[in-house]
């Protein structure tokens, strides 16, 4: 697990890491399984929350803060896939592209709900909680957003995967924010 110093250091590598990226092209098998592999840890961190809270298991917190920071470690290094790669221009190539991009989204919302919905019981499990789930949740969303962002870019402004990706973004900011929102209103309705 991080301290918050070691994770405001490791954001300010992430942020200097993707400043200085080189252009390296992939092929599309390769970010799309690289973004399906997303999808499965992301898949897997939502059961993971579940089952912490469902069981009271305070001792599972260090791991969903573990898994986090993996997954993020994981988008952040994903994020040089994508960076010099030309847009897709085969139309089968742009429809294996977007079912990835849709299903990492889908277990982006899987998770946030979550997050949000258990809130009240991980926050009545350890209070700690109300404060370092909200930093978790900013961290991960920015390295999201930015990810979402790319994958957004590799499709030709033409069809119409730009506009639905583009809307699905716009949907897992709001779960992100909804799951931020939950942690910082319960936090604080525990204080009083």
């Amino acid at each position: 697990m991080h301290t918050v110093p070691e994770i405001a250091a490791l954001l300010l590598l992430s942020s200097l890491t993707l400043v200085n990226l080189t252009a390296a092209t992939a092929p599309l098998s390769d970010i799309a399984n690289a973004v399906n592999s997303l999808a499965s840890e992301t898949f897997a961190l939502k059961d993971y929350v579940s089952s912490v809270a469902t069981s009271s298991n305070v001792g599972g917190f260090p791991s969903i803060y573990e898994q986090l920071d993996e997954i993020h470690d994981n988008t952040l290094s994903d994020i040089g896939f994508t960076s010099g790669t030309p847009m897709i221009q085969d139309a089968n190539d742009q429809q294996v592209g977007y079912e990835s991009y849709s299903n990492w989204v889908q277990s982006l919302f899987e998770l946030t709900d979550n997050l949000t919905g258990n809130a009240a019981a991980l926050i009545s499990l350890d209070h700690e909680v109300s404060t370092r789930m909200p930093f978790e949740i900013r961290i991960f969303s920015g390295v999201v957003n930015a990810y979402l962002f790319n994958l957004i870019g590799l499709w030709p402004t033409t069809t119409a995967y730009v506009a639905q990706a583009s809307n699905q973004k716009n949907q897992v900011d709001a779960h992100f924010q909804k799951a931020l929102d939950a942690y910082i209103s319960t936090g604080s309705l525990n204080m009083n």
